[in-house]
């Protein structure tokens, strides 16, 4: 079973879609509506990550994965050939042609920006379908070295046990000096690990009277739901 994503009519009988298969590759491909329902793919099956799709003048336009950049693509329909444009930024999507303009937004510090050039001053690059599905990111090796004193570890199978709900019950992470008129009070907070005890200690110092208060509170939540607002 494949997964259709961002489908586009090209026609009444037609749609162009991203494929994403069981085994973690995808390609753009058109769906037969008419008859069959068939599946015919446009672009070869890889582990090159497909982004959303726009369908202008027989061009499906894409972002998809080169190298480390999300970049510009588009397969022409009646050539059967796929091209790319190189952009300025660190990733380029949605793409759209209209109105003899060609848009995409690119990330920027605060946040998407537009980007817009006229359709004749782009410089589409001629790409070979077999390089595209090859195409590599950079960031995982091509083949996975196991050195031999890997190979030659024996295993271990530890057994799991439980692990108590009173383990470091006072595990103190914070600290709150505050003051509401007359009080001075400083507090410590605390939670376990597993978050099932929560543990508080303070001192609190009202100048009008000039009296010192220290103290605790613990709540264990381990039994049931706790709501302190109930």
């Amino acid at each position: 079973m494949s997964y259709f994503s961002n489908p586009k009519f090209i026609d009444e009988n037609t749609v162009v879609s991203v494929l994403r298969n069981k085994d973690a590759t995808t390609a753009i491909a058109t769906i037969d509506l008419a008859t069959t329902g068939s599946v015919s793919h446009l672009t070869t099956p890889s582990s090159t990550v497909i982004g959303t799709i726009d369908i202008k003048a027989n061009r499906v336009y894409f972002t998809a994965s080169q190298q480390l950049k999300d970049e510009l693509f588009y397969f022409d329909l009646s050539q059967k050939q796929l091209y790319t444009l190189s952009t300025p930024g660190i990733g380029s999507y949605f793409i759209n042609s209209n109105f003899n303009k060609l848009n995409w937004s690119t990330f920027t510090a605060d946040g998407y920006q537009l980007q817009q050039t006229d359709n004749s001053l782009s410089k589409w690059r001629l790409v070979s379908m077999e390089a595209f599905a090859q195409n590599k990111t950079g960031i995982v090796t091509d083949s996975l070295q196991v050195s031999d004193q890997l190979m030659t570890t024996p295993l271990k199978n530890p057994v799991a046990q439980p692990y108590h709900k009173l383990t470091r019950p006072f595990n103190f992470h914070s600290w709150r000096p505050n003051y509401s008129d007359p009080e001075f009070s400083f507090t410590i907070y605390g939670n376990n690990i597993l978050n099932t005890i929560e543990t508080q200690l303070y001192y609190v110092y009202n100048e009008n009277d000039r009296t010192h208060t220290a103290g605790g509170a613990i709540t264990y939540g381990g039994f049931s739901l706790y709501n302190p607002g109930l």
